[in-house]
C-alpha cells in the first residue's frame, strides 16, 4: 500500500513539474520555517534575522501555501530556516505538504535523535540534507560551534536507522571553497560507503561572506568533473558543474531565473524571489493577503524574475532547476521516467 501510494504522489509530481517546464512556471519553493536556530554559524545571517514566533506561520498557513503551489505547477518543496526542528509542529507540516509534494529539509543536523528521525520519515519526508562544512571536524566546528561535527554525523546514522521507504533519501551539503575543496574526494569516498547522497553549493562572497574566490587552478569545474566521475554518491549535473566553473572563474553567473523557476515564502507568508531578498521592500504578496489571487501572484513573480539584476552566487537550486528548463537537454525526461520502478531498467542501466 505504502508503494502504491509513493507511486502515485510520483505521477502527480511528475505531472506538476512538466507542465511548469512547459508553462514556465516555478517547480521549486523553499519555504523559510523560521528564522531561530540553535546555532549561531559564522558564515549565516538568519539567527541574527528579527524573529516573532507568534507570527510564524501555521499548519493552516502552509495548507493555503500547499493548494498555491499545487496552482503553480510546484515539485518540490524545500524546508529551510534557520534550523527547521527548532518548529513542534514541523512533522504535522511535513505530513500535509508530503500528500502532493516532494518534501526536502537542511538541516544543520543537531536537533536529530532516534525518535524524530523516524517520526520525520514516518510524516512523509522524501529528502534529508545535512549541513556539513568540511571532512575536517576542526574546521567544521570552528564554523559552526564545538561539538556540531560530531552531532550532525551522528544524525547521519539515525536517519540511516529509522527510513521507512528505500527512496527516502539522505545527503551531505557542503560548500565547494578554498578552504575545504581538497576534503572532497573525502567527503565523497565517506557518502559512497555510507550509500548517501553529496551536493555542494559554490562558495558566494556577498555583504557577508567577505571572502575572496581565491581558488588554486586545481579547483574548478575539471575538479568537480573528476570527483563526480570517481563517485557515484555526487549528485550533480554537468550543467550545474559548468555553471559552477563559471561563477569561479568570473564571480558572477547572469541571467539568474529566481522568481521563474523557484521561489522563496519567508517565515510570515511573505512571497519573494530569493531568501536574499527579504527585506519589507522585496515582499511580492503575502498569502494572507485579501486581495490574493494565484493570477496576481503570477504577474508579480514574472515582473520581478525580469527586473532581477542580481547576478552573485550560483546557488545549488538555481543549477538543480535551470537545467530542466534547458529544453535542448533532455536529461530531465530521463529523470522523471526513472523515477518509475518499470522504466528504470530501460533508462538507468543503459
Amino acid at each position: 500500500m505504502n508503494h502504491l501510494k509513493s507511486s502515485v504522489k510520483k505521477l502527480k509530481v511528475d505531472y506538476n513539474v512538466i507542465r511548469s517546464i512547459v508553462k514556465n512556471r516555478p517547480a521549486i519553493a523553499a519555504v523559510l520555517m523560521t528564522h531561530r536556530c540553535n546555532l549561531k554559524c559564522k558564515f549565516c545571517v538568519f539567527w541574527k534575522r528579527p524573529v516573532n514566533i507568534e507570527k510564524e506561520m501555521k499548519l493552516e498557513d502552509h495548507k493555503r501555501f500547499s493548494s498555491i503551489c499545487k496552482k503553480l505547477g510546484v515539485r518540490s518543496i524545500n524546508l529551510v530556516g534557520g534550523e527547521p526542528f527548532v518548529r513542534k509542529d514541523l512533522y504535522d507540516i511535513v505530513k500535509m505538504y508530503s500528500e502532493d509534494h516532494i518534501v526536502i529539509i537542511n538541516t544543520n543536523g543537531t536537533l536529530i535523535n532516534r525518535d524524530n528521525a523516524k517520526r520525520i520519515w514516518e510524516a512523509g519526508l522524501d529528502v534529508m540534507n545535512i549541513s556539513i562544512d568540511a571532512f575536517s571536524e576542526d574546521i567544521h566546528d570552528d564554523f559552526r560551534g564545538a561539538g556540531v561535527y560530531q552531532k550532525a554525523m551522528k544524525s547521519i546514522e539515525y536517519l540511516k536507522e529509522t527510513r521507512t521507504k528505500k527512496d527516502q533519501r539522505i545527503a551531505i551539503q557542503a560548500i565547494y571553497s578554498p578552504q575545504v575543496a581538497d576534503q572532497f574526494d573525502d567527503f565523497l569516498t565517506f557518502c559512497d560507503e555510507q550509500n548517501i547522497e553529496f551536493a555542494c553549493n559554490p562558495y558566494r562572497p556577498d555583504d557577508n561572506h567577505q571572502v575572496k574566490l581565491d581558488f588554486s587552478s586545481g579547483y574548478s569545474a575539471e575538479h568537480l568533473y573528476e570527483l563526480k566521475r570517481k563517485h557515484p554518491s555526487f549528485k550533480i549535473s554537468d550543467y550545474t558543474i559548468k555553471k559552477t566553473g563559471e561563477f569561479i572563474k568570473n564571480g558572477v553567473v547572469p541571467d539568474c531565473k529566481a522568481g521563474k523557476q523557484f521561489f522563496v515564502i519567508d517565515p510570515y507568508g511573505n512571497i519573494v524571489i530569493c531568501e536574499n531578498y527579504v527585506e519589507e521592500k522585496d515582499v511580492l504578496m503575502n498569502i494572507n493577503d485579501p486581495n490574493f489571487t494565484i493570477e496576481k501572484v503570477k504577474n508579480l513573480l514574472d515582473f520581478a524574475y525580469k527586473n532581477n539584476k542580481c547576478e552573485k552566487c550560483y546557488a545549488r537550486e538555481r543549477g538543480d532547476i535551470e537545467y530542466l528548463y534547458e529544453m535542448r537537454n533532455f536529461v530531465w525526461i530521463k529523470d522523471l521516467l526513472s523515477q518509475s520502478k518499470y522504466s528504470k531498467k530501460f533508462f538507468i542501466n543503459k
